[in-house]
């Protein structure tokens, strides 16, 4: 289970929008239990995040990054970084796609970038394990939950509705 908070680095200001710093907060995020963090597209460089994560130490094996953002590139650049993950050593990333699929419109956008997802594994099987997550509630579990591999959730959910998001 993954124990994060949100972090995005443009809420801290630039003048501590340094990689010395930003360790900092993953050591202490480590220090106070926490496996994993959220990596939002803008703040500081990816890379330069993903560097300071993996020699943080914060991540927890099987534990993923959650890449925030994912959605809003494509399958061009999830190679580019998945690639670079793999050469760099970083943590593994899931691929944050659709935040909150609770309506309609935002169900529609996640079932076409599950399309566009299923395709990149179809067209790179060195990322075919790459996992997909969300924030996500009850209406998105009954239209989607068998879809994403990580449910960010809280904890009102009961046994029924997981097991008939796996159809079970």
């Amino acid at each position: 289970m993954g124990y994060f908070m949100y972090l995005p680095t443009w809420g801290i200001p630039p003048r501590l929008r340094t990689e010395a710093y930003l360790k900092r907060i993953f050591v202490d995020m480590r220090q106070h239990g926490m496996t994993t963090a959220t990596l939002y597209p803008y703040g500081l460089p990816f890379g330069a995040v993903m560097n300071v994560l993996r020699d943080s130490k914060l991540m927890t094996a099987g534990v993923p990054a959650i890449w925030l953002g994912a959605d809003a590139v494509g399958p061009e650049r999830w190679k580019a970084v998945l690639d670079e993950a793999r050469e760099k050593n970083w943590p593994e990333l899931a691929l944050y796609l659709q935040d909150e699929p609770g309506d309609q419109q935002r169900i529609d956008n996640a079932k076409r970038l599950f399309a566009k997802l299923d395709q990149f594994k179809k067209d790179h099987p060195e990322h075919r394990k790459v996992r997909s997550t969300t924030a996500i509630g009850s209406t998105g579990i009954k239209a989607l939950g068998s879809q994403y591999d990580i449910w960010i959730a809280g904890a009102g959910f009961d046994e029924s509705l997981v097991k008939s998001s796996k159809g079970k």
